[in-house]
């Protein structure tokens, strides 16, 4: 295998404090108070990687989701196949107040890399 299992981590907190403001605007100030995330890369063969990130927002308003997903992705010759899940729970959360972000969702696709030379320098 190449390489070894990885893992991230982050934490984010954000304190400020809007006070009184002379406009309205329901997006500028439900930020996120708290953003704790987890990440984690493993091989699963010499083609074949896993990766999964799982986060933790609490926003400004007190709401909090737990938004997740995990992928797979494989490598064959010029060809690289994906297939992910994201809102792994099935969380019922808005980034922007109003907005409902997707529920469960999978996606999946083949890319293809092809390096092309130009026979410059040859």
């Amino acid at each position: 295998m190449a390489g070894g299992v990885r893992f991230q981590g982050g934490y984010s907190w954000n304190g400020l404090d809007p006070g009184v403001v002379d406009y309205e605007s329901k997006y500028a100030l439900n930020y996120a108070r708290h953003h704790l995330s987890a990440l984690v890369t493993a091989p699963l063969n010499r083609a074949t990687w896993l990766n999964a990130a799982l986060h933790f927002k609490q926003r400004s308003d007190g709401q909090a989701c737990v938004p997740a997903y995990v992928e797979v992705r494989h490598s064959w010759r010029d060809l690289e196949f994906l297939g992910r899940i994201d809102n792994l729970f099935d969380e019922s959360y808005e980034e922007v107040p109003g907005v409902a972000m997707p529920g469960r969702c999978l996606a999946v696709g083949v890319r293809f890399r092809r390096v092309f030379e130009t026979g410059a320098g040859k």
